[in-house]
């Protein structure tokens, strides 16, 4: 899957790309997104959606923003979720994304 373009406030996004993909690999681990105008937190709009694809697929996902204070990622364990922000998360060439859950014990 590839970047989309939106606008401010709204994106494009194939849904049933992503659906078909999780049911014949269940190897989809999370979105990312940009927030152009604000920081790298979930908007209301991000906590809803994230709730949904987390109850729709079962699993805990992934949320990585792109804001202008830089590269976030927050995990969401379930449909009532805020999202956990991930203490480390850096991008590398080729787009990998690395982040780290600081509940290493």
């Amino acid at each position: 899957m590839g970047r989309c373009v939106g606008r401010p406030a709204s994106v494009e996004f194939d849904g049933p790309a992503v659906l078909e993909r999780e049911e014949r690999k269940g190897d989809v681990i999370g979105f990312l997104h940009t927030h152009p105008n604000s920081d790298a937190e979930p908007s209301r709009r991000d906590l809803r959606t994230m709730r949904a694809w987390v109850s729709a697929f079962g699993k805990p996902l992934l949320c990585v923003i792109e804001g202008i204070d830089g590269l976030a990622a927050y995990r969401f364990d379930d449909d009532a979720s805020d999202g956990e922000r991930l203490p480390a998360v850096e991008a590398f060439p080729r787009g990998v994304i690395i982040g780290v859950d600081g509940d290493g014990g």
